[in-house]
């Protein structure tokens, strides 16, 4: 059976990856991860996937290129593991991971539209959720697609992933301050954007970060 740590650095999707049953805590999962091995990486994987999945998605939006986003996080997790000193940290620092691997991949996309503008708005069919639900979401993203890539991360931490302001700021690796200017600008400008639509209005517009 080819591990993940193998899946991971050849490329392959992470879908379908088998992983070790473990039930040791983040002291001995950092410990392992610092001694390296396919063992390690199966257990990451298995505990923080659906972290990973949900921050990549929240950031993104409906996308079909999430998985490979993903697995791009993976890479760089497991590259950089073992340079977790503080087991309590190793949530958090996995959460930076996938938010800062998002943010790279919203960048090249902008430099796409910017040389190709004819870059098709991903579909929200893939979600799984109820019409009603998809249609919010493609609503509430078309118009996060038009914000810088800064302003978009500070609003999907904020309102949609509800991290508290001081995680925002260690998320973005930036000041409380810059934290703040970001998340007002960026709902300022998405009530711009949304001014026609009383339910995103009435769900995300707020008067203070």
């Amino acid at each position: 059976m080819i591990s993940p740590a193998h899946r991971l650095a050849r490329g392959a999707s992470t879908d379908n990856v088998q992983v070790l049953p473990w039930s040791g805590d983040e002291h001995e999962l950092l410990a392992m991860a610092q001694r390296g091995g396919a063992t390690a990486a199966a257990v990451i994987y298995d505990r923080f996937a659906p972290d990973v999945h949900r921050v990549v998605a929240r950031c993104l939006g409906p996308d079909a290129d999430r998985d490979d986003v993903v697995h791009d996080a993976f890479v760089q997790i497991l590259r950089g593991v073992a340079r977790v000193r503080e087991a309590a940290a190793l949530r958090g620092w996995i959460t930076a991971v996938a938010v800062n691997t998002a943010r790279s991949e919203l960048r090249r996309r902008r430099l796409r539209r910017l040389l190709w503008s004819s870059e098709p708005v991903p579909d929200a069919a893939g979600v799984e959720a109820d019409p009603e639900t998809r249609d919010l979401l493609r609503r509430v993203y078309r118009h996060l697609d038009r914000l810088d890539t800064s302003l978009r991360l500070a609003f999907v931490l904020r309102y949609i992933e509800r991290h508290e302001l001081l995680e925002v700021a260690r998320l973005m690796d930036c000041s409380l301050a810059t934290a703040k200017r970001r998340i007002a600008r960026a709902t300022e400008r998405f009530s711009a954007l949304a001014s026609d639509d009383p339910e995103l209005t009435r769900r995300f517009c707020r008067g203070t970060p």
